[in-house]
Formats: C-alpha cells, structure tokens, sequence
C-alpha cells in the first residue's frame, strides 16, 4: 500500500528503451552508398554480408545487416575484429576470391569520420530522426594496429531503425495525460 500512495505522487519515470518502448531487433531502412566510395551498392552489399559471416556472435545491430544482406558467400574472412563498445567498430579482412584482399570496419561515423567530413551532417540528421547509423568504411591498415581507423575511406551508410512495440505510444500518451514526464535512459545517440 505505501508503494501504491507514493506512485500517486510520481511526476517522473525513467524508462529503459529496449524492452520498455522498443522490442528486441532493429532492421536495415536504408543503405547510402556515399559519393567517391569507388564501390557501387551489390559490392557493398556483398561487404555487409560478409562480415556478418565473419562473426560468430553477432550484436542486434548486425543480425539486422545480415538478415537485409545475407549474401557473403565467395569471400574468406583471413582476420576478424569483433565489435567493442569501448572503440565504437568492428571489422574484418577478406581474400575476396578474386585474389584481392580488403578490410573494412563497420561502427560509429563519428568515431571513424574526420570532424569536418561532410557525411557526419548527414549522420546527425539522421540520428534526429531517431535512427541508428553505421559506417562502412575500407581501411589500408592491419585490424591490429591501435590506429586502424586512421586513413578510413568511407564507403556506405548504414541506417538501422528499432522496432517499436505496438503499445509505446499508448504508454507515452498515458504518461503526458496524468502529467508524468518520460525520460528514456539509454546509451545510444542522444
């Protein structure tokens, strides 16, 4: 009973996102091939779907690439570098079965874009919006050189969006009505 009379008071509720307003998956919305990439979208489709063939245990973000790319096939993963939520990517180097070899990182624009690159805008209005974005990029360096993402040539965006649960807006609008504010909790883009 003093739980139920203390709620009566709440004005406030922090919400977890997953779970609370969104389910458990996200899906691939968009795929933007950037201008000067030097690669068209069936070879950066091919990328994507290899490096989701190259990890074993593969976050939300990437069970969504590969069920929108699950083609990967044709390409050998020689070398990995799982994702880290401390360096913000992950990546992979692969003999492409066409004798060239190539490695590419997949993570935050913000951690592998320059300040200044033009892309990062286009990044933020779509984050605005409420969407994840990632970055495909082709790097020339080892995947074990602490400096990796230096030199990155960026390739494709990536725009994730979650799956709201069907009753999220029910909760939201219910919570405005009695005059409780909402703040999600969440350590995704702000």
């Amino acid at each position: 009973l003093p739980a139920i009379e203390g709620l009566a008071r709440v004005d406030v509720v922090c919400l977890d996102k997953t779970g609370t307003l969104t389910e458990g998956g996200m899906d691939v919305s968009e795929l933007r091939v950037l201008p000067g990439a030097r690669a068209d979208e069936p070879y950066v489709r091919q990328v994507l779907g290899a490096l989701g063939e190259s990890d074993p245990r593969p976050n939300a973000s990437l069970q969504a690439i590969i069920d929108a790319y699950p083609d990967g096939t044709g390409w050998r993963c020689t070398e990995s570098l799982p994702f880290s939520s401390a360096r913000k990517y992950s990546g992979a180097t692969f003999s492409e079965g066409n004798g060239e070899t190539s490695s590419w990182l997949l993570g935050a624009p913000d951690v592998l874009l320059g300040s200044d690159d033009p892309d990062l805008a286009e990044t933020d209005r779509l984050n605005e919006q409420g969407l994840r974005v990632l970055l495909l990029a082709r790097v020339g360096r080892d995947l074990d050189d602490p400096e990796v993402a230096q030199g990155a040539k960026p390739a494709a965006l990536v725009v994730l969006e979650q799956r709201l649960r069907p009753d999220a807006a029910d909760t939201l609008r219910y919570f405005a009505e009695q005059h409780v504010r909402a703040k999600v909790i969440s350590g995704h883009n702000a």
